[in-house]
């Protein structure tokens, strides 16, 4: 019995699929046995895989042709045991010899559903276009990954330069505010310092003649000069007539040789007036090591060279009492002899008005020369003085007798005294 006219004829359909099927450049097929190997490749799979030579293959298992298969062994079990329809894998890649990648999408199913001994079949589609779309994508997406990686790295070294230059700005406005705050404190003390600090520009030939350019408040007392009357003047309008020249040629030489140097000087106030100066004068280097400026701090010596001269003076005179002391003990012999021979006389001669005349004077010169030395021997610090209330007016008149002698008439010699003339302590010397 015929089929209506409206039934499709399978078999007929069947063979137009596999005639367009082999006529195409995108699917293809191969029949395999049921041990995997290859009984038949359609015509058209040398342009679909783009393989040449595909005879080669018949009778060679499928893992020949196209690698080994992902999943492949499991299956074609499944497959045979009926736990699956159909085996896909897709984007299967051959690597051509122009080094770009040819993707295949392979689909395994039975040859005959209802004999599952009979073998597989095996389609083959090319699906390069879309293996490429993928493989770009996938390189796009992995580049993009590694972009947003680098971008998020370069971030995060970012944020940690960022966190180190604000700990670095941290650390930097606390060590300013140290370095100002110490800076404030060496302003504070050269303002409000007793020494005079000088600053001036450098000249290594004569620093004596640097321009000024800073004073302390400590200079205005010192000098009488104010600040705006001295800026841009020299050194040497502080130097006169006693400012030792040496002292001047010391500190030029060890400022030429950069180096520090200590020096007293006379120096002249605005008035006119001197005063002793002791001086340290170094000079002042960058960071570079050049010669920026000069610095001398200056404190009045005055007082101290005054001191210094009057020790020198007790010195002397030490030295003079000394001496003063040993020529008293030689005279003090001396005069033992002449007032024991007067003092004999007298006794042997106390009758003869004539030889008591004479010889009496020169015993009581005797006696004022003994008191003489023992007040040189008190002046030398070799006698303790034995104090006593004494009437200067009648040491004066003692004295007034024994210099009347020895003067001639053509001399006139008077004394006015005090009527009550206060007494006083003092050693009288001896009796």
């Amino acid at each position: 019995m015929n089929q209506p006219e409206t039934d499709f004829d399978v078999t007929r359909l069947t063979s137009q699929l596999v005639q367009v099927i082999q006529s195409s450049q995108q699917y293809a097929y191969l029949a395999l046995s049921p041990e995997r190997q290859i009984r038949y490749i359609s015509p058209n799979l040398g342009e679909v895989t783009q393989v040449a030579f595909l005879e080669s293959f018949l009778n060679q298992p499928v893992e020949f042709l196209f690698g080994e298969l992902v999943g492949a062994e499991s299956a074609f079990r499944d497959l045979v045991e009926r736990k699956r329809e159909l085996f896909r894998l897709e984007n299967v890649a051959r690597k051509q010899p122009n080094a770009q990648f040819l993707y295949l999408t392979l689909q395994l199913v039975l040859l005959d559903s209802l004999h599952p001994t009979t073998g597989f079949l095996l389609t083959v589609e090319n699906t390069t276009q879309i293996g490429r779309l993928q493989q770009n994508l996938t390189q796009q997406r992995n580049e993009l990954k590694q972009e947003i990686a680098r971008r998020k790295k370069a971030e995060a070294a970012l944020q940690q330069l960022n966190e180190q230059l604000e700990q670095r700005v941290r650390e930097r406005t606390a060590e300013l505010a140290k370095a100002n705050e110490q800076l404030r404190l060496l302003e504070a003390a050269i303002v409000n310092t007793s020494d005079t600090v000088i600053i001036t520009e450098a000249q290594p030939e004569d620093p004596t003649r640097a321009g000024i350019v800073y004073v302390n408040k400590a200079f205005t007392k010192a000098t009488g000069y104010k600040y705006k009357e001295i800026v841009g003047q020299s050194r040497q309008v502080f130097h006169g007539p006693n400012t030792d020249p040496s002292q001047l040629e010391k500190i030029r030489r060890a400022l030429a040789n950069r180096e520090a140097v200590d020096v007293a000087l006379i120096n002249y106030r605005k008035d006119g007036t001197e005063y002793w100066a002791d001086m340290t004068v170094a000079p002042i280097l960058n960071e570079r090591r050049e010669l920026t400026h000069f610095v001398s701090i200056e404190r009045d010596a005055t007082e101290r060279k005054q001191l210094e001269t009057a020790l020198l003076q007790a010195q002397k005179m030490e030295a003079i009492g000394l001496l003063a002391g040993g020529i008293a003990h030689d005279f003090n012999n001396v005069l033992t002899i002449i007032m024991s021979y007067s003092d004999l006389l007298l006794r042997l001669y106390e009758d003869d008005p004539k030889v008591v005349k004479y010889v009496e004077p020169i015993h009581t010169a005797g006696k004022r020369a003994s008191d003489l030395t023992y007040q040189l021997l008190a002046f030398s610090r070799q006698q303790v003085l034995e104090l006593e209330e004494l009437n200067l007016n009648e040491v004066i008149s003692e004295v007034e007798q024994m210099i009347r002698r020895p003067i001639g008439e053509d001399i006139y010699f008077t004394t006015v005294l005090a009527p009550e003339l206060w007494y006083i302590e003092a050693d009288p010397g001896p009796d």
